[in-house]
């Protein structure tokens, strides 16, 4: 999976499980700000890091999906869109973008700080109020000695609706006209922002905006940060009616506050938007609380729910470890294209070959090569993608091989077809070397492999290998079938063989087995043709 289709199918990935946190809260019922609040925060953590928890865990065989299959392929004309800047690698166009719209969101986080404590230090602090001294004594007791009621400095200001602001050494900014309205609204106002404080809210808003900025590129993060923040103020707005016996003045200062000019980002305000603030009044007229029973019922199913659907999306598109380089010289898996490709076939013949170009053998090389290719064909008949099948990228690990495997992928990626009859077409080819550089290409010596089915028989098994069952599978008491595609080459052995759909514990037994078969040359007009066939090992415990 390239480092374009690993962040698409992130982003996929994580707005799915978003707007499934968002709708179960809906769905059940759920009203209580307790709970709520709680929800929201483990949702906007779980809906980035569930998605690439499969990586670290053990290895499934890689299945096309049409979700996977559709973001690769559309993913893949970024490498020509960014061939302008070859010195960077995906995975540095990924980080540039990431670092500008986090360094962007900082920016704006410290300016709004800065900014409130400019206002905070060209204010004075508030003195001789009895709202104030009765909300001191009516405050929540604080979770940590440094938000103590007693201790937040009050101070008034011209220019920023009520708000709290700051990590530990926390204070308070009202606006001057305060001092115009009712005591019993002062009372609400000021109980308000030190319950926030005394609950550590403004700390964890700062955290809220921490992860925001880790995560600024996902739209559900925002939505779910903004809940979480309504949540709260849906407690705070329970705990300030409950102290102050009276939800009229509350109300009252709450559309007051409102209308004034918001303090700005990195604050807790008391306002809110119209449209919010209608919600908030309806909560504290309804009421929310919920039986301890039905609640944890409740949280128990949404968990539950959540993590089906999150094991859902990723069993549909899975995310894959990405190739976060520059485009490796050895493809070690087949590209998005190969995976959708089509075959050669009596119908649909390999097109006719009308550029080639040969490799530029290292000067040093001296023994004779050969290698598998893979090319995919797009509308055009251009080399879309080229790779070197695996045993021979399992002798890449030499120097001298890498760099022949170099040569023959750099040469390839230059040949030219006439456009096929439909696209992508996969064609094998086999470029030889002799020992003195000379090349040799063939195409139809050793023909196209053309699908088992209709005219074209199935090649009966001459040589079998017994399946040795894995020990540990067996203790496990593991068992299932392995589908398996094979190439039958024209000397009736396995030339290429891949899993379609099996069990992790037993695919590499079943491949192991599979490549010693052997199978009576399949004749077509006269000649031997290599054929796509499918089998299966069937592993059952006596």
């Amino acid at each position: 999976m390239s480092a374009w289709a690993f962040a698409v199918t992130w982003v996929l990935h994580s707005t799915v499980l978003g707007l499934v946190a968002l709708s179960l809260p809906a769905i059940l019922r759920l009203r209580d700000p307790r709970v709520l609040a709680s929800w929201w925060g483990y949702s906007v953590g779980g809906i980035v890091l569930l998605p690439v928890l499969p990586l670290f865990l053990p290895r499934q065989p890689a299945v096309p999906m049409p979700v996977t299959t559709f973001v690769e392929t559309t993913t893949a004309v970024l490498g020509p869109v960014l061939a302008a800047a070859p010195t960077l690698s995906p995975m540095a166009w990924l980080g540039t973008l990431w670092a500008t719209g986090a360094l962007a969101r900082l920016a704006w986080l410290v300016i709004g700080h800065r900014r409130l404590r400019r206002l905070a230090a060209c204010g004075k602090p508030v003195e001789n109020d009895p709202a104030l001294d009765r909300a001191r004594a009516l405050a929540p007791a604080a979770v940590l000695p440094p938000l103590a009621a007693a201790r937040v400095p009050v101070v008034a200001v011209a220019e920023a609706g009520p708000c709290a602001f700051g990590w530990l050494d926390v204070c308070v900014l009202v606006p001057v006209a305060l001092r115009e309205r009712p005591e019993e609204e002062r009372l609400a106002v000021y109980l308000h922002e030190l319950a926030h404080i005394a609950r550590a809210d403004v700390s964890r808003g700062y955290a809220d905006e921490a992860w925001r900025l880790l995560w600024w590129w996902q739209p559900s993060v925002w939505v779910l940060l903004s809940r979480v923040r309504l949540a709260r103020e849906h407690e705070v707005d329970a705990l300030v009616v409950s102290r102050t016996g009276g939800m009229r003045a509350y109300v009252e200062a709450l559309l007051w506050c409102s209308t004034l000019q918001p303090a700005g980002a990195p604050s807790m305000p008391v306002g809110s938007r119209r449209h919010v603030l209608v919600r908030r009044v309806a909560l504290m007229c309804q009421g929310a609380t919920m039986p301890r029973t039905r609640r944890w019922i409740t949280a128990a199913a949404m968990v539950v729910m959540f993590s089906g659907v999150s094991a859902v999306v990723n069993r549909v598109s899975p995310l894959r470890a990405a190739q976060f380089g520059v485009r490796p010289a050895v493809a070690l898996e087949a590209g998005p294209l190969e995976r959708v490709a089509v075959r050669p076939t009596l119908d649909m013949p390999a097109p006719r070959r009308t550029l080639h170009v040969a490799p530029n053998w290292p000067a040093d090389m001296a023994v004779a090569a050969q290698y598998r290719v893979h090319l995919v064909l797009d509308a055009t008949g251009q080399v879309a993608e080229a790779r070197v099948l695996t045993g021979a990228i399992a002798a890449a690990r030499d120097a001298a091989v890498a760099a022949e495997i170099d040569a023959v992928l750099t040469a390839v990626r230059q040949w030219k077809f006439d456009p096929p009859a439909q696209a992508p077409m996969l064609i094998a080819v086999d470029i030889a070397a002799h020992q003195d550089g000379a090349t040799l290409s063939t195409m139809s010596t050793e023909r196209a492999p053309l699908r088992a089915g209709g005219a074209i028989a199935p090649p009966r098994k001459i040589y079998d290998v017994k399946v040795e069952y894995p020990q540990a599978a067996q203790a496990a008491r593991i068992t299932g079938v392995v589908t398996i595609e094979a190439t039958v080459g024209v000397d009736g052995t396995i030339t290429e063989a891949q899993v379609l759909k099996g069990v992790a514990e037993l695919d590499d037994a079943a491949l192991a087995s599979v490549r010693q078969w052997r199978f009576e040359p399949v004749w077509l007009n006269g000649e031997p043709v290599p054929v796509i066939v499918v089998l299966t090992v069937n592993f059952t415990l006596k």
